[in-house]
């Protein structure tokens, strides 16, 4: 017996499809901002003031640059 696909099911892989490569892309740039949000917490106050960074403002920075990272 042959199964026969509709357009509904076509739509509807491709929206599972599109669920998760959405997901996948949110843990990818999540890890990316603990990633850089870790490597700024390992300098220290003087190295951070040197790049014109707050220690308060880490997780701001590592926000944005995971954004466009």
């Amino acid at each position: 017996m042959a199964q026969t696909l509709t357009l509904n099911d076509y739509s509807t892989a491709s929206t599972q499809s599109g669920l998760f490569s959405r997901l996948r892309e949110k843990v990818v740039g999540y890890r990316k901002y603990l990633a850089i949000q870790e490597e700024l917490q390992l300098l220290s106050d003087r190295e951070l003031a040197d790049i014109g960074i707050s220690r308060f403002n880490i997780p701001d920075i590592a926000r944005d640059a995971a954004r466009t990272a």
